[in-house]
């Protein structure tokens, strides 16, 4: 953003809670304005330290800071959130995510969360253009079972596809990108 010179920020929205989310956003918020931070609604007491102390932050720069419940309004985007485990210290959130709009559904599935989320989360995932694995995610074999519309797998990280996987994904001309770096553009 700051390549790009921009000076304001409207909304940013988080999608988890951790440890990291206020030295992560200490960086935005020394170059950046921003109005509102977003945030998903705490579940545990943890969770709601951690908010505090975000709250905290944010209240020096003048930025206010919302929960949300499982849903939230971006613009021309809706995001959605289809699972979420409570945060405890030391440990990773699971969490499984669309962002759409009117023309493309985005889903994203955090590592080990296709092991655990509810089958209407994962059956809602079939009905995403594009399937975007996290850094670990792109590790669980368990997504080669996932049908629907996919147009488009994107993998952060070295990816365990299946050769059946891969051969289905091929057949119906989807396209799979993987990358090893955790930043990954896409259009």
């Amino acid at each position: 953003l700051t390549e790009e010179k921009a000076t304001y920020l409207d909304e940013l929205v988080l999608t988890a809670i951790s440890d990291s989310m206020t030295c992560g956003i200490q960086p935005l918020i020394d170059n950046i304005r921003v109005g509102t931070v977003k945030v998903p609604a705490p579940r545990t007491d943890y969770e709601l330290d951690l908010c505090r102390n975000l709250s905290e932050l944010l209240s020096k720069y003048g930025t206010d800071m919302k929960f949300y419940e499982s849903s939230v309004s971006l613009g021309k985007y809706e995001y959605e959130e289809l699972y979420r485990t409570n945060y405890f210290q030391g440990e990773s959130s699971e969490i499984i995510y669309t962002l759409s709009d009117k023309n493309t559904r985005y889903a994203y599935l955090s590592s080990k969360v296709y092991e655990i989320a509810s089958a209407t989360s994962i059956n809602k995932l079939s009905e995403c253009d594009v399937l975007i694995l996290g850094y670990t995610g792109a590790r669980s074999k368990e997504f080669d079972l996932l049908l629907g519309d996919v147009k488009q797998i994107i993998c952060i990280g070295k990816s365990d596809i299946s050769e059946e996987a891969n051969e289905f994904y091929m057949e119906k001309d989807v396209e799979i990108i993987c990358s090893e770096s955790k930043e990954l553009l896409f259009q």
